[in-house]
């Protein structure tokens, strides 16, 4: 999912808009930008995936490829709720991808990155139903030994497992 391995010259420009040359189906690197401010939020001094308007309250934002991975890093100083502005860091390649020279935003990212109330662990029966908006999710083909139900609370919606 990552869009770092078919990019060149990545930038993030006014703090906020992703940039890089992207390489499409054809092997042409074609220009691409996002605004990260639609995806990225700041809850608290820490960057939050699928907020929005992080740059708003943050400072000192920059943008660097890091490590031997060349992980595409942000970095700002980010608001907290007190008012004061604390280091904060995000990777980009967690939730943006290349889709054909164009970036596209995985909601969920990689499995590691999904909030612990949305994995489940283990084979079984499951079904997801959600009330707002409304989901449904199943699995048929391994049954649990046991039917259970939990309910968790997922994007404010309240979703339910049985």
């Amino acid at each position: 999912m990552s869009f770092h391995s078919s990019a060149e010259d990545i930038t993030v420009d006014d703090g906020h808009i992703l940039k890089a040359q992207l390489r499409n189906e054809d092997g042409e690197n074609v220009e691409a930008e996002i605004n990260l401010d639609d995806y990225v939020g700041n809850n608290n001094g820490r960057f939050e995936w699928g907020g929005n308007g992080f740059s708003q309250t943050a400072e000192d934002i920059h943008f660097s490829i890091e490590g031997d991975d060349n992980v595409p890093v942000l970095r700002a100083r980010l608001q907290n709720l007190e008012g004061e502005y604390v280091d904060a860091d995000l990777n980009l390649a967690e939730r943006f991808g290349n889709d054909n020279g164009s970036f596209v935003f995985s909601k969920w990212g990689p499995k590691s990155s999904y909030p612990d109330d949305a994995l489940l662990y283990g084979a079984g029966h499951f079904e997801v139903t959600g009330r707002a908006p409304r989901t449904s999710i199943s699995s048929s083909s391994l049954p649990f030994q046991h039917h259970r139900r939990f309910s968790f609370p997922f994007n404010s919606g309240g979703y339910e497992i049985c």
